[in-house]
């Protein structure tokens, strides 16, 4: 059986609807949800969510901060753990409330695990806490394999840059097909497509287009001109 991956990349509310906003990207929600219910029935080994993830304090000092110069995506995190996370960085619409109750129904052993002192699971998926929620789910995926039932092996992905970096240790097992889709085409999603493409080598991947969006209409199409010539397969499925 093929090692199925899908990888969406930065479905956040400062790209659909907010500081960033992408025309058209809240229509994108039902495809993403469909997409993600689909790798979760034909028990995909992972399903992957970027997050871009600024901080409001250091992003204009950053290159990426200096020549676009809006403040999106904000977080806070103290050592390598997000503590809080702003409205725009945290994930849109249908998916973004589905992913929450994923979490929410992690086992008790995982919230334990991932609850940091004096705060309650609860609270912290309220609020976002990416961290939190990426470790129960990562706590959860681990002990499938003593389980007879599907666990979503969900992992949530947090970047500074356009791409992330540490994409490929998210990823449970090697994979054959990687399913791409999110936001923006030409920017973090080329971003991404070309490091996993580097990283995996080997692997079928496909880019999902009727799941993705980007604000420059020029920049989007040549993007798909581009990454064919990287060996990356354009998916027009409607869902």
């Amino acid at each position: 059986m093929a090692n199925k991956v899908l990888v969406v990349v930065d479905y956040q509310n400062d790209f659909v609807d907010g500081a960033l906003a992408t025309p058209g990207a809240d229509k994108l929600d039902s495809f993403i949800l469909g997409r993600v219910k689909k790798a979760i029935q034909e028990d995909y080994s992972n399903i992957i969510f970027t997050i871009d993830s600024h901080d409001a304090e250091e992003y204009f000092d950053t290159l990426e901060g200096k020549r676009l110069p809006i403040l999106h995506c904000t977080t806070r995190t103290e050592g390598e753990h997000c503590i809080s996370v702003g409205k725009g960085a945290r994930l849109f619409g249908k998916t973004g409330r589905f992913i929450k109750e994923l979490a929410k129904s992690t086992s008790d052993k995982a919230k334990n695990a991932a609850t940091r002192v004096g705060k309650s699971f609860e609270e912290e998926v309220k609020n976002w806490n990416f961290s939190v929620m990426d470790t129960a789910f990562l706590y959860d995926s681990e002990l499938r394999v003593l389980r007879n039932n599907k666990t979503p092996n969900i992992r949530i992905a947090p970047k500074e840059t356009f791409g992330c970096l540490d994409l490929s240790d998210y990823f449970q097992a090697q994979p054959d097909v990687i399913e791409v889709c999110g936001l923006d085409m030409s920017i973090c999603v080329a971003s991404n497509i070309a490091l996993l493409r580097a990283m995996f080598p080997d692997a079928e991947i496909k880019l999902l287009v009727n799941g993705c969006g980007g604000v420059n209409e020029k920049a989007n199409q040549g993007m798909l001109n581009w990454i064919e010539s990287i060996q990356v397969d354009l998916d027009y499925s409607k869902e």
